[in-house]
């Protein structure tokens, strides 16, 4: 029986690793589809396409200098965003052990516990995108 266990779980782990790297190759070999413009020869010479534009970027010409709202918003949004996958994490965690309770009152609070903490947690940070939004908004006068 702990043989099959220790199988299951490499076997998972295995299809994990194959997942996440499906799901890399998916994005990270992905070219820009464009209706007009951008055709093959120029995406691949690297004329035109979501990868120039990255470099773009990061080159510090006085055009892509960024002020501090701009950057305030982006390090919020980056923060805010990897917060809000982790509550999405932990909701589908919680799912998950309530599913597997198998009756159990114990694991049934506790995955109640987790997913009444996922709620709050995406509400919070609901809340502290809006109020971010407004608050940069309300100063600089742009809208993000």
């Amino acid at each position: 029986m702990l043989s099959l266990i220790s199988y299951s779980m490499r076997l998972s782990r295995k299809l994990l690793a194959l997942s996440a790297l499906a799901l890399f190759l998916t994005f990270a070999a992905s070219v820009d589809v464009w209706a007009q413009g951008a055709s093959l020869p120029e995406v691949v010479s690297g004329e035109k396409g979501a990868w120039p534009a990255f470099l773009k970027a990061f080159k510090t010409s006085p055009e892509n200098v960024k002020g501090v709202p701009e950057i305030v918003v982006g390090v919020l949004n980056v923060v805010l965003g990897f917060l809000g996958l982790f509550f999405v994490i932990l909701l589908t965690y919680s799912g998950f052990l309530w599913m597997t309770a198998a009756g159990d009152e114990k694991k049934v609070r506790t995955a109640q516990q987790y997913l009444s903490y996922g709620i709050i947690g995406i509400l919070i940070i609901i809340a502290a995108w809006a109020i971010a939004n407004f608050v940069i908004t309300a100063i600089t006068g742009v809208v993000y």
